[in-house]
Formats: C-alpha cells, sequence, structure tokens
C-alpha cells in the first residue's frame, strides 16, 4: 500500500465515521473513539515510514562512504609500501620523490573527502539515535586519517633521507675535489 492510497482510504473511513456521527449513530461515542484511534495509528505510521526512508538513505551514503575509505585507505597502503629503501642515483631518486609527493596532493583531497562525509554521517546518526553506527563511521575515518599520516611519515623521512645522501655527497666532493 503507498502512502497516496494510505491517505485515500483513511479519509474515506474518516468521512464514513463524520456521517454516521452526524445521522446520530447509537455508537457514536465510540466511532469517534474509533476514529481518533486510526487516525493517530496513521499518523505514527507516517512519521515511521518517514524514519525509514531518512535512514535508508542514510544507509546509502554509509554505503559510499565505506567504499570511499577502503579505497582511501588501500591508496595510502599502496603509496607507502612503493617508497623504495635503496639511495642509489640520489637526483633521480628526488625527482621520483617529488613525483610522489604530487600525487599526494590528489590523495589528500580524498581524505579530506572522508573527513568531511565522516561528519555528516556523524550528525544524520545521531540525529536517529544510532550511536553504533556513530562510531563505525569514526573508526573508519580514524583508520583513513591513521593510514594518510603514516604514509606522510613515511614520505617525509624518505625526503630526510635523500637530502642527507645529498648533503653528504656534498661534502664528499668539496672536500676530494682537486683545487
Amino acid at each position: 500500500m503507498t502512502e497516496q492510497s494510505g491517505c485515500e482510504r483513511v479519509a474515506f473511513v474518516n468521512g464514513t465515521a463524520d456521517n454516521l456521527i452526524k445521522a446520530g449513530h447509537p455508537d457514536s461515542a465510540t466511532i469517534s473513539e474509533w476514529k481518533e484511534g486510526l487516525n493517530m495509528a496513521w499518523q505514527e505510521l507516517l512519521r515511521l515510514l518517514e524514519s525509514r526512508n531518512r535512514m535508508l538513505v542514510v544507509s546509502g551514503e554509509l554505503r559510499k562512504f565505506t567504499q570511499d575509505c577502503t579505497d582511501v585507505l588501500g591508496r595510502c597502503l599502496e603509496r607507502q609500501y612503493s617508497i623504495p629503501d635503496e639511495l642509489g642515483l640520489v637526483s633521480t631518486l628526488m625527482s621520483e620523490h617529488q613525483i610522489l609527493k604530487q600525487d599526494l596532493l590528489s590523495l589528500q583531497s580524498q581524505v579530506q573527502t572522508v573527513h568531511d562525509n565522516s561528519a555528516c554521517l556523524q550528525a544524520l546518526y545521531t540525529l536517529e539515535s544510532a550511536a553504533d553506527k556513530v562510531k563505525e563511521v569514526a573508526d573508519r575515518e580514524a583508520g583513513v586519517v591513521a593510514a594518510w599520516t603514516a604514509l606522510q611519515d613515511a614520505c617525509d623521512a624518505r625526503f630526510r633521507k635523500l637530502a642527507d645522501v645529498t648533503g653528504m655527497l656534498h661534502k664528499f666532493f668539496a672536500e676530494n675535489s682537486p683545487e
């Protein structure tokens, strides 16, 4: 039964009840009570339907948020594992590191999107009194932020190592160059 057909049926029953009461039916008081009970039950059903519809929308947003978190987390881990340990040709590695840093800028915007979506979902679930979903959203966001922070730390550590090697090379060449 759709909401519209339900409204039509409730209106029909209300009209019939009103006609019976106006006609002076001997059970007018009972009919009036039933009519009031029907209308209260109908309003409660409409409220529950609206709540259900809101939760369906929020659940769809949660599914999208969960997928976004999984994608961003995967990208963070992929980038972190792609950072090489060797310190071979420093100039080449510094160039590669700069490319990696540029790639992280697009990833940073995705992390920010996850953060923004998390705040919205948490607010929606708070309105619906769904504390378990609020915690789930917050935990997923925390996982993405932790992976992002670890990736940034790994990039910074790699840059410091490359800078140290560059400094040592310059020092070596300065000390061992023929004057």
